[in-house]
């Protein structure tokens, strides 16, 4: 009986984690959970590779099925290029073969939104920023009726 999984590792700080590894049955849940991670602003590269085990004669296979770095050596940064040029960016690779959706960007640049933890810290600092700001004014208003 052959046992199929899909892992996801996710590349961070030049280094690869195993993220999570999915069911036989969960192929396209774990390629659109790689894309989510290539989506966050830390994540360098994502991956799903498909490991194939043969419990009787204990065989074994790994093969890669979705990988957004598949084309990153081959990219050449061009520093005098429009911020809308074409030409070879690196997108990760659908099972098909078809890049999945990005903006436009310089060859070899990859855009990317924000992430939810930098949306969140910057919601705090500015939060904190307008209750410090509201302290100071009350504080100098005070200040001010006790000097007049």
């Amino acid at each position: 009986m052959k046992k199929i999984t899909y892992e996801v590792h996710a590349q961070s700080k030049r280094r690869w984690n195993l993220e999570r590894v999915y069911e036989g049955d969960q192929r396209e849940t774990a390629i659109e959970h790689a894309r989510m991670l290539y989506a966050e602003r830390h994540i360098e590269g994502a991956k799903v590779i498909c490991a194939k085990l043969d419990d009787e004669t204990g065989d074994s296979s790994d093969s890669v099925v979705f990988d957004t770095t598949r084309n990153m050596e081959k990219v050449q940064v061009r520093t005098a290029a429009p911020a809308n040029a074409g030409g070879a960016t690196a997108q990760p690779a659908a099972a098909g073969g078809a890049p999945a959706p990005r903006a436009a960007a310089a060859p070899g640049i990859r855009v990317k939104g924000p992430s939810m933890v930098g949306i969140t810290v910057l919601s705090v600092v500015l939060i904190t920023a307008v209750a410090v700001l509201a302290v100071v004014a009350n504080r100098a208003e005070e200040v001010l009726q006790a000097l007049g």
